[in-house]
């Protein structure tokens, strides 16, 4: 598996646009940090979807929702 470098901001996309985005995707961004600068890494919605589950049990095991 590749390293997509250092995730540096996850959330609701500004009102700024983000290059590479289409205006047609979920506006939230996560954000990774690499060697020419940020980039925005883009999910599919069923890949957004197994994070998201992801992340509930995580925090149901490891911290609070």
């Amino acid at each position: 598996m590749k390293d997509l470098g250092l995730i540096t901001r996850v959330g609701p996309v500004t009102s700024r646009p983000v290059k590479g985005v289409p205006a047609t995707d979920v506006p939230f961004l996560i954000e990774v940090e690499r060697g020419n600068g940020p980039e925005s890494l883009s999910l599919s919605p069923s890949a957004a979807a197994d994070l998201r589950a992801e992340l509930v049990l995580y925090l149901r095991k490891y911290g609070s929702e």
